[in-house]
């Protein structure tokens, strides 16, 4: 699940998108969590009956880590794959956002 600007939630899976609005997206209550992501939970369950195993990936964003989104995961028994440490000198800086600040630098 991710925001989107103006308050939009984004929740995709191999079939299906769903998108729900909200108006708080800083502090999600426990209601309005459910809400976002009760719609995801039934589409990984209807894959998970289709598949042997399955994997949730997510990045490390603050709405992602929080104790609420953590306790949800836990309980529902999903596994989540690790994130390798971040490092600058691993990330490629090479893609095509940054050509124009690599032209221009080079200039």
């Amino acid at each position: 699940m991710s925001f989107a600007p103006g308050g939009m939630a984004v929740v995709s899976t191999n079939s299906n998108v769903f998108r729900k609005t909200t108006t708080n997206r800083s502090s999600a209550s426990t209601e309005t969590f459910n809400w976002l992501v009760g719609p995801l939970h039934a589409a990984i369950e209807i894959n998970l009956l289709q598949k042997e195993q399955d994997h949730l990936h997510q990045d490390n964003g603050n709405a992602h880590v929080e104790r609420l989104v953590i306790e949800f995961v836990a309980k529902k028994g999903w596994e989540l794959l690790p994130h390798p440490p971040y490092s600058t000198m691993e990330a490629p800086t090479d893609y095509h956002d940054n050509l124009p600040l690599k032209n221009w630098q080079a200039n």
